[in-house]
């Protein structure tokens, strides 16, 4: 199974299925985690209510000397910090200050845990601030991250200069429930021997065409 998901990464990395590989990803990790449970709360937060417990969230700091408070990026459901590597470096390019990609819980290589709602993701990014001891920062999320986001702003206000939301509004949202069906196609996927990887994508994208609709 591990060379499976090492193959589909290979294959959709950088490509208009990307996005199905960070769904099987998630998948497949909170399944061996243990209890096989991912659920997120999508709705709105209450700025009183706290995470139960904090975990330590992995992270990638890009080095940049120019004064002023560093970019924390957020990534959406089912990424990671990976996502943004390039964009990432081309921020301390243009503008010379650090740049901190985090994991969320439950996501890339940070610790997993039953709990996943916005004011337990919110702690997680506040700790891992004051760990790095940055006392202002501004915040940049994609879609949950952004969520997430809106959560530190509320409940840490000093921890924040400025912050970007992409991809999300501030309003509750219905959970999608297509995911599973999703993940269910992509375990099916076959493939045969060793091929270019241009070839396996298209023979995987090809089979994935029926179920899920990739642009």
């Amino acid at each position: 199974m591990t060379l499976k998901l090492a193959v589909l990464r290979q294959i959709f990395q950088g490509s208009k299925g990307w996005h199905l590989w960070q769904h099987w990803r998630a998948f497949y990790s909170s399944s061996a985690s243990g209890n096989g449970k991912l659920c997120c709360q999508t709705g709105t937060t209450d700025k009183n209510t706290h995470a139960t417990r904090v975990v330590d969230l992995s992270y990638d700091l890009y080095d940049g000397s120019a004064p002023g408070p560093p970019l924390v990026l957020l990534h959406g459901l089912f990424g990671s910090k990976s996502n943004f590597q390039s964009i990432a470096r081309a921020l301390v390019r243009k503008t010379g200050r650090k740049v901190l990609t985090l994991d969320a819980r439950n996501h890339g290589c940070s610790p997993h845990d039953d709990i996943m709602t916005y004011p337990a993701m919110s702690a997680d990014v506040c700790q891992i601030l004051h760990k790095l001891q940055i006392t202002s920062c501004v915040l940049i999320g994609h879609s949950m991250g952004g969520k997430t986001a809106m959560t530190v702003a509320l409940q840490e206000p000093k921890l924040v200069e400025r912050f970007v939301s992409v991809d999300i509004s501030p309003a509750a949202t219905v959970p999608q429930t297509g995911f599973p069906h999703y993940i269910a196609a992509m375990q099916k996927v076959h493939l045969e021997g060793k091929i270019p990887r241009s070839t396996a994508r298209r023979l995987a994208e090809e089979q994935l065409s029926s179920t899920v609709k990739v642009y």
